[in-house]
């Protein structure tokens, strides 16, 4: 029997540019446009791999020049930190995050060697609150830096922000279990399924957020797409939530 892709699936999680991380990395916007088309994605949440200041910059501008004219994109700024301390920096995110050019920040602590909960990030995160963006964060397992938890303190302190755990906590059911049952306690709290190949792990989150708070994410090119649309066909049996989790839930955080 085959797989049977869920319809109009939106992905909230993917990434496009360059990387130099031990393992050199290049995937151009290009090439992601044509996986979205294969596989006739709807919609996905976009942002940089790069690490590179003066990269970032031109990638930043690359997407928000693709997002204008697709309208599946929904771009995601990622910066260094330090950027977020230039009020500059700070008005434009506000703008952008109005005139719906992007519809938050993803942040990296594990590449970016800055906790979300650092000062650096007080005034963006205060403008994600006003404008009820997101946040996508990547959470690891270098606990002091990419810890899920600072993730979970921030939607605390930012209760209009819209805060993305990214690999449900830190892609191994040491951190997800921990990270869940976290959530819980949170509205603004979501759980996205990228790289997390345990459908246990998956069940785990379901049974205790609610299919309103997971979205799908692949992590591409990190991650492959089928993998991971693979695993969450398998951990649900429910097709109202396949949808909500591979559709329903990005069309309600990510607004055009």
């Amino acid at each position: 029997m085959l797989l049977h892709l869920p319809d109009q699936i939106c992905d909230a999680h993917m990434h496009f540019g360059t990387a130099i991380t031990g393992i050199d990395m290049t995937y151009s916007l290009k090439t992601l446009c044509r996986l979205l088309d294969k596989y006739h994605l709807s919609r996905a949440a976009i942002s940089s791999l790069s690490q590179k200041s003066s990269i970032l910059k031109l990638e930043n501008r690359t997407l928000l020049k693709y997002g204008k004219r697709n309208r599946a994109l929904y771009p995601l700024l990622r910066t260094e930190p330090s950027n977020y301390l230039k009020q500059d920096v700070i008005a434009d995110v506000r703008k952008n995050l109005q005139n719906r050019l992007i519809f938050g920040i993803k942040v990296n602590a594990s590449i970016d060697k800055v906790p979300i909960t650092s000062r650096i990030y007080n005034d963006v995160l205060s403008v994600l609150d006003d404008e009820e963006a997101v946040l996508l964060l990547h959470c690891g397992r270098w606990e002091c830096m990419s810890g899920w938890k600072y993730g979970v303190e921030i939607a605390g302190k930012y209760p209009h922000l819209e805060v993305i755990l990214a690999h449900m906590g830190g892609n191994h059911p040491d951190h997800s279990y921990k990270a869940i049952r976290a959530a819980k306690k949170y509205p603004n709290v979501y759980l996205d399924t990228s790289q997390v190949m345990q459908p246990e792990v998956l069940r785990r989150a379901l049974k205790t957020v609610g299919a309103s708070r997971i979205l799908f994410g692949s992590d591409v090119p990190w991650g492959g797409f089928l993998q991971n649309i693979t695993g969450v066909v398998q951990a649900f049996d429910s097709e109202k939530t396949i949808r909500a989790v591979t559709h329903d839930n990005f069309c309600h955080l990510f607004k055009k």
